[in-house]
C-alpha cells in the first residue's frame, strides 16, 4: 500500500473507532518505529516497550518521574543478608485476551496472574535456545551468570514460586537495583500454558497475546495498533477508553508526526524546540524536563588501536568544545561529563553530587605527543579510524565536523562523516560495524546505573567492547548501597579518564499536547509516555 493510501486508511479507521467511543475519549498518537512483536521478554524498541507498559503489569512499575513503586507486589520481605526477596503477589490480577490460539487450550479466560507466571517469565529470559537481549541485565540473580556461560540450565536460576501467590528471588550479591529490574518490561509476567499454546507465535498478533494491564490489545494491523480499556483490570481504571497508535515509518518522507500533530491529526507528540512556539500559539501545552540524554563519541574498542587507553585519550584531548558556542540549538548544551541532570540519587540530581571536571580537557600538543608515542608502542603507522557515524540532522553534521577537523589538524587522522537515520545508526553500532559514532544515550530510569550499565562487561548494550572488572565492581557496590553516590561517581570518573566515550552534549526533550488534551504523562526516561490519566475535551 502506498504511504498516502495507508495514511488515509488509518485515518478512516481512527475516525470510525472514535465515533464508536461514546463519552470516553480515544486518543491518537503516531509511532515511527516498526512494531514487529510485543513479547515483553524480547521487545527492545522504546515504542514497543511503551505499548507493553500499557498492556501489562509487573511486580513493580516505573512512574513518569523515573521512580519505582510496588504494583502486583503486595508486600516483600528481604532476608538479613540482602540476598533473598520473598514477594506476596496481589490476588486480583487476571489475564485477558482474545480467543484461544488452538482448539485444545489448557488455560481459560480470566485466569488469575500467579507467582508461576513471574517465574516462567524470568526463566524465559534465559532460554538457552535464544537468550533474551535483557538476560545479562538480570545477572544479579543467582545462577544467571552460569546459565549465560552455558554452565547450567534455566532451572538453576534463583527464581521460584513457593505457591500461587508467593515468589522467591535469590540474588548473587545484595543489590538494591532489583526493583528497577522488576519494573522493566522484560520482567512482565507470562502465562506458560498460553505461551505454549501459541506454538512460537507469542506476541506477534492480537490472537497470540494475553495481557493483565489497564488496557487490552484490540487491533493490530499494518496501519494501526489500537488498545482499549480492559474490563478485567483490577486497579484504578484508565481514564480514556483507549488509544489509536498510527504506524508510520521514520524512513517514510510522507509521514511526519510533528506536522501531523500541528495539523491537529494527533493528540500528543515529541517535538523539537523550534516548534514550541507554534504549539503554544495554537493553544496546546508543552512539557519539558531536565536534560535526560547525553550525546557521546563512542569508540569501538575491537578496532586495532582503539583498545588502547592512551590512543582514546589523545582523541578526547583534541576535542575543542569551545567551538560549539553559538552553534548549538536550544535543546543542546555542551558537557564533558557523562550522566545527565535528569538522573537522581537520594532525591538529588546526580550532577549536584560532585563538582569534579573531566580531566581530559582540550590539550592538542599533549594529545599529538601521546598519540605518536602510542603508535610507536603498538607498532602502528596510524589508527584505522576513517569513518565517524552521525545522525542525519544538520546540526550534528556541523558539530561532528568540528571534532573531525581536530582529529585531522592535530593527529593527521582524516575521518569521513557518514550520515544515517538514528535507527540505521544504532543498527550499525549494535552489530559492531563501526569505528566511531556520535550516539545519544538516554537514561532508562532515574538511577545512575541506567547510563553506567551501558559499559558493564556482561551487558548486551555494551557497544564499545569495554571490559574492566574494577568498573563492574563499582556498579555492584553502587547497587548494593543505594545511599552512597561514591561508587557511581568513581565509575563515571573511570569511564571518562579512560576515554571509553567522549561526552559532547546534554539534550533536553520537549513534548506537546493538543488543545483540549490533558493528563498525558511524558517521561524523560526511555522516551516513555503514559495515557492512563489522559483526558480530551
Amino acid at each position: 500500500m502506498k504511504p498516502l493510501l495507508r495514511l488515509l486508511a488509518a485515518l478512516f479507521f481512527c475516525f470510525f473507532l472514535v465515533s464508536c467511543g461514546g463519552q470516553d475519549p480515544i486518543l491518537r498518537y503516531d509511532l515511527t518505529d516498526s512494531i514487529s512483536a510485543l513479547d515483553p521478554q524480547f521487545a527492545t524498541g522504546s515504542q514497543a516497550q511503551m505499548l507493553i507498559r500499557h498492556l501489562f503489569q509487573g511486580l513493580y512499575r516505573q512512574l513518569p518521574n523515573g521512580e519505582v513503586e510496588p504494583c502486583l507486589a503486595e508486600s516483600v520481605e528481604v532476608s538479613p543478608d540482602g540476598l533473598v526477596y520473598t514477594f506476596q503477589i496481589r490476588q486480583d490480577s487476571v489475564w485477558t485476551g482474545s480467543a484461544s490460539p488452538s482448539e485444545n487450550a489448557s488455560w481459560a479466560q480470566n485466569d488469575p496472574v500467579t507467582a508461576h507466571d513471574f517465574e516462567f517469565a524470568l526463566k524465559r529470559l534465559f532460554d538457552p535456545t535464544a537468550f533474551s537481549p535483557f538476560a545479562s541485565d538480570f545477572s544479579i540473580i543467582q545462577g544467571a551468570s552460569q546459565i549465560l556461560a552455558g554452565q547450567a540450565g534455566q532451572e538453576a536460576l534463583g527464581v521460584r514460586a513457593l505457591d500461587d501467590y508467593t515468589l522467591e528471588i535469590t540474588l548473587e550479591h545484595p543489590d538494591s537495583r532489583l526493583p528497577n529490574l522488576l519494573a522493566s518490561t522484560a520482567a512482565m509476567p507470562c502465562q506458560q500454558a498460553f505461551f505454549l499454546d501459541t506454538k512460537g507465535q507469542y506476541g506477534f498478533s492480537v490472537r497470540y497475546l494475553r495481557t493483565n494491564g489497564p488496557f487490552r490489545l484490540s487491533l493490530w494491523d499494518n496501519t494501526v495498533i489500537a488498545i482499549r480499556r480492559s474490563p478485567n483490570y483490577a486497579g484504578e481504571p484508565a481514564l480514556p477508553l483507549g488509544v489509536n497508535f498510527i504506524l508510520g515509518s521514520a524512513n517514510d518522507p510522507e509521514f511526519d508526526p510533528v506536522a501531523r500533530f500541528l495539523a491537529g491529526e494527533t493528540d500528543a507528540c515529541p517535538i523539537e524546540y523550534s516548534v514550541k512556539g507554534q504549539v503554544e500559539a495554537m493553544g496546546g501545552t508543552v512539557s519539558t524536563f531536565a536534560p535526560d540524554t547525553v550525546w557521546v563519541l563512542a569508540l569501538n574498542q575491537t578496532i586495532p588501536g582503539l583498545e588502547d587507553t592512551q590512543i582514546r585519550q589523545s582523541l578526547a584531548q583534541t576535542v575543542d568544545r569551545s567551538l560549539f558556542t553559538g552553534h548549538l540549538p536550544e535543546h543542546l548544551q555542551t558537557t564533558s561529563l557523562l550522566i545527565p541532570p535528569a538522573v537522581y540519587l537520594n532525591g538529588t540530581s546526580f550532577r549536584e553530587l560532585s563538582s569534579w571536571e573531566n580531566p581530559l580537557v582540550f590539550s592538542p600538543q599533549e594529545a599529538r605527543q601521546n598519540y605518536a608515542d602510542s603508535l610507536s608502542r603498538l607498532g602502528l603507522s596510524k589508527v584505522p579510524l576513517t569513518e565517524l557515524l552521525i545522525c542525519d540532522q544538520s546540526s550534528f553534521a556541523l558539530l561532528a565536523g568540528m571534532v573531525q577537523q581536530g582529529w585531522q589538524k592535530y593527529l593527521a587522522l582524516p575521518t569521513g562523516l557518514v550520515r544515517l537515520t538514528e535507527e540505521e545508526l544504532w543498527e550499525r553500532v549494535s552489530s559492531g560495524e563501526y569505528q566511531a559514532a556520535l550516539l545519544p544515550l538516554s537514561a532508562s530510569s532515574i538511577s545512575p546505573d541506567s547510563i553506567l550499565s551501558y559499559f558493564s562487561s556482561g551487558s548486551s548494550l555494551n557497544f564499545t567492547g569495554y571490559q574492566n572488572p574494577s568498573f563492574d565492581q563499582l556498579l555492584r557496590e553502587g547497587g548494593g548501597d543505594a545511599s552512597s553516590p561514591d561508587p557511581y561517581l568513581e565509575a563515571e570518573r573511570l569511564l571518562l579518564e579512560e576515554a571509553v566515550v567522549i561526552p559532547l552534549f546534554f539534550e533536553t526533550s520537549y513534548y506537546g499536547m493538543a488543545p483540549g488534551v490533558s493528563g498525558v504523562e511524558f517521561s524523560p526516561f526511555s522516551s516513555s509516555i503514559s495515557f492512563l490519566h489522559a483526558t480530551k475535551e
